[in-house]
């Protein structure tokens, strides 16, 4: 995995978004689709939590790491 995660920081086309999008896979198991799916205001970094929306438009909060939460961009 540490392997994965220093080639998503240090190459592709988009390293500023690639690292925190594999991060985000990582910590919630999250599919493709609700990554796509989420916005700045679904973020609470108070709470670590990420709010994610199913392919059904299931919502719920998922807890993350404060630090992606805080730094995470998408």
């Amino acid at each position: 995995m540490a392997e994965i995660n220093l080639a998503a920081r240090t190459s592709g086309n988009d390293i500023v978004l690639d690292a925190p999008l594999l991060r985000l896979h990582t910590e919630t198991a999250c599919r493709r689709g609700d990554a796509l799916g989420l916005r700045l205001v679904d973020r609470d970094t108070a709470r670590g939590l990420v709010r994610l929306t199913e392919k059904d438009a299931t919502r719920w909060r998922q807890p993350v790491t404060c630090v992606l939460a805080e730094n995470c961009r998408l």
